[in-house]
């Protein structure tokens, strides 16, 4: 198909990022927004490559989710947009300045746990976990807020819960899938760990997308790693914004 190689000029981002101006966020620990350069851009690409299964890994406040379902009703086709984010985030993500410091199993492997969202959503917590996570709620709330928006035909759907525990289900379901945002976690081994469960369900065509990249040193070596053990895939590589990698299958 080589939609890339034949709408790249036109889809990739021109600029260098910048925040939402008409969209306020609800605020992580502080003010969040994503990148608005890099979200018009695979918005621009939605629209022109017109796919009937995506799959965002990564929904958080719901921001790109609700552009990228607002993008799939221009094209007037019917969509089954699947969305997937945790419902219980990971304490250690914020460490010690927060006052929740990590830790440490016998064997030095770091411990994960989690906080209760659903008491913060609803205004519950204590006031140890609230010294960090006194925004989740927030974000969780405006989060269903724009989940819940109708789109037309496109058919939004939320999951709950750590991608490699529903993945396996959604893709045995859904057969394929078209275009895939992925904006998870950023770094080499936990990719992958994404990549071998989506990668069977792709099809010459499919399109994905890895974002965050140049916050993370490119994925620490996630984009070299998937230039030379792909060669079906053909990429490219956003310089503004996110730097994100952006690779279709082509074999």
């Amino acid at each position: 198909m080589n939609f890339l190689q034949n709408n790249w000029n036109a889809v990739k981002p021109t600029r260098t990022y910048g925040v939402d101006t008409d969209v306020v966020a609800g605020g992580f620990l502080r003010p969040w927004n994503h990148d608005v350069e890099g979200m018009k851009s695979v918005c621009r690409a939605l629209e022109a490559l017109k796919p009937e299964i995506v799959i965002e890994l990564g929904t958080f406040e719901g921001l790109g989710t609700m552009r990228m379902a607002a993008a799939l009703q221009k094209t007037d086709k019917k969509v089954d947009f699947y969305t997937i984010d945790v419902g219980e985030a990971p304490v250690n993500s914020l460490g010690s300045p927060y006052g929740v410091p990590q830790k440490f199993d016998k064997n030095g492997e770091l411990i994960y746990t989690t906080v209760p969202w659903e008491e913060f959503k609803n205004g519950r917590g204590t006031t140890q976990e609230g010294q960090g996570w006194g925004s989740w709620g927030t974000v969780m709330l405006n989060r269903d807020k724009r989940l819940q928006a109708g789109f037309g035909k496109v058919n939004l759907q939320f999951i709950q819960g750590f991608s490699y525990d529903v993945l396996p289900e959604l893709l045995e379901k859904i057969g394929r899938w078209d275009f895939c945002f992925q904006d998870t976690l950023h770094y080499k081994e936990d990719i992958i760990k994404e990549w071998v469960l989506l990668k069977p369900y792709s099809r010459v065509g499919s399109v994905i997308v890895f974002d965050d990249m140049y916050r993370y040193s490119r994925g620490q070596g996630w984009v070299d790693w998937f230039n030379q053990n792909e060669p079906d895939w053909e990429t490219r590589w956003s310089e503004f914004g996110h730097e994100s990698l952006w690779a279709e299958r082509i074999k």
